[in-house]
């Protein structure tokens, strides 16, 4: 109903009354008096009584008398004040202790009187539920009826007030209604929660070093009890960070969602994120998202790698192709060096400008040490021939023989004069004793220059049983392929020289040969930085 002042003074602390001329057995169960306040000159107001009667059917005979109460006009006629009043049925009576009886297959239990509301429950038929509350329907008959449940937890129970649809239920006991006991629900949450990433949905490869998170999680059973968000490296212990994020488990209730945002470092590999809700009656979801970190491609380094075996005037060396082919992958995916930053040179190459001839070796060397950037790494390897001659290395080309050959310290020299930050020969070559040759005398160190040998001087650099790759390059590749000893540490020469040995020293136990690679050079040259470790 409306009510408008049509006077001229304020009605101050207006109350409305609704008396209702009815049949003397009519019950009224609702509230008669509202209080509107002041109604200023020429202003409206409403004024809405929900009349709950029983029995409902008696509504329309109902005669109401309105009236507004005397002192809240000063000078006014209370004629002046318009009253109208506006039957409507906005719900059914109110149904107090009443037994209904689910005559359908089952009756489902919501939070609301609607289809879209949460479902909480389903009481088989025959079940009782208990009417507590209001029906509600616009039609002729009720659409929805308000129920209470008994709900078991554990070692306790609780009551629960939930809606049941009309439609599945009826008032006329089912044959044995008197053994029938009300529904009991063993577990309030029938469902886990439910856990969704937004950003990012799904899993992801980035180069990035930090990842924003942001989780929904909705709780349309139960009310939620705690979440953990765990964190951590693949094949790692995972670590809860749920503390580090905003979220406040307390405040979700039931049909409510709430968002978890988490922003954290991202190592390299793959990041394990992991969400595990739980709600109060022990119903748990766990969602997943794997976030794999990449290092950022490296372009300040190259790699000049040459396999020899087959010369033209020398016996062929089986396996140094296979050799050099599996260090030019490594190397690309120990530094993530750009496939087109690495110069592979075999005879079976299809320009003749990658074939391993004196000439083109020189020419790439050069390309080498002149593209190489102050952060990156110039990285050399050999696998072929090697001789001894004046008390010096000698790398034999594809074209070369005994007498001919590129000088170990020319190598060093070219590398020395470039501006790369770690400069790296790797070597895997005999070092046979030079025939009539005087006092041997020791290399000096080679400066910045780090050198690794596949054996000691005198000694032959032995190829594993098959003849498709050698002792030497094959340690040199597993130890390479290892990850760091700590996170957050490079690998430096010393560390990956004794990874080598290691495993050198498994197989000279194994064939009881005798090859030792050697170091020459400083051990602290980074061969993987910290930020490119696996």
């Amino acid at each position: 109903m409306t009510v408008r002042n049509n006077g001229r003074v304020t009605a101050s602390g207006a109350t409305v009354h609704l008396d209702l001329a009815r049949d003397p057995s009519i019950e009224v169960l609702s509230e008669t008096e509202q209080t509107l306040g002041d109604i200023e000159p020429g202003e409206v107001k409403s004024a809405r009584f929900n009349i709950a009667i029983r029995p409902w059917s008696t509504l329309e005979k109902l005669e109401p008398r309105i009236t507004v109460s005397e002192q809240s006009f000063e000078r006014a006629d209370r004629r002046q004040i318009e009253l109208p009043f506006d039957r409507r049925v906005a719900r059914r009576p109110v149904v107090v202790n009443r037994n209904y009886y689910v005559a359908a297959e089952e009756a489902v239990l919501r939070s609301g009187a609607s289809d879209a509301a949460s479902e909480y429950a389903r009481a088989p038929r025959g079940s009782v539920l208990r009417a507590v509350g209001e029906l509600y329907g616009d039609g002729d008959e009720p659409e929805w009826v308000q129920v209470e449940l008994s709900v078991q937890e554990d070692d306790r129970s609780r009551t629960e007030t939930l809606w049941a649809d009309w439609r599945s239920l009826t008032t006329d006991a089912p044959d044995g209604a008197g053994d029938t006991q009300p529904v009991v629900v063993t577990r309030f949450g029938t469902t886990p929660p439910g856990v969704t990433f937004v950003s990012p949905t799904s899993d992801l490869t980035t180069s990035g070093d930090r990842v924003d998170l942001t989780v929904n999680i909705t709780e349309s059973r139960g009310k939620l009890e705690r979440v953990k968000l765990l964190a951590g490296l693949d094949g790692a212990d995972l670590r809860d960070v749920i503390e580090q994020a905003e979220f406040e488990v307390p405040d979700v209730e039931v049909g409510e969602n709430r968002i978890v945002r988490y922003t954290g470092a991202l190592r390299l590999g793959r990041n394990i994120f992991r969400v595990v809700a739980e709600n109060d009656a022990g119903k748990r979801t766990e969602r997943t998202l794997v976030v794999t970190r990449e290092a950022r491609p490296d372009r300040a380094s190259r790699a000049l790698i040459v396999g020899i075996e087959d010369y033209l005037f020398l016996g062929n060396v089986p396996g140094c192709r296979e050799d050099a082919r599996a260090v030019a992958e490594t190397i690309r995916r120990a530094r993530r060096i750009e496939p087109g930053r690495i110069t592979l040179m075999t005879c079976d190459a299809e320009r003749e400008i990658d074939r391993p001839s004196g000439g083109a070796i020189r020419r790439r060397m050069n390309r080498l040490a002149a593209d190489t950037g102050a952060d990156g790494m110039a990285f050399f390897y050999f696998s072929g021939h090697g001789i001894m001659r004046n008390n010096e290395l000698y790398l034999i080309p594809r074209d070369g023989d005994r007498g001919g050959g590129i000088a170990l310290r020319e190598i060093e020299d070219i590398l020395r004069n470039s501006d790369a930050g770690q400069q790296v020969v790797v070597l895997d070559v005999c070092r046979p004793a030079e025939e009539h040759a005087p006092e041997t005398i020791k290399p000096e160190a080679s400066g910045r220059v780090t050198v690794f040998f596949s054996c000691d001087e005198d000694e032959m650099s032995y190829i594993k049983e098959g003849g498709t790759q050698s002792v030497f390059s094959d340690a040199f590749v597993r130890a390479l392929g290892q990850a760091a000893p700590e996170p957050g540490r490079p690998l430096t020469a010393r560390e990956l020289q004794g990874r080598i040995d290691e495993l050198m020293g498994q197989w000279r136990d194994e064939t009881g040969k005798d090859q030792t690679p050697q170091l020459r050079g400083p051990g602290e040259t980074v061969i993987i930085p910290p930020e490119r470790m696996e």
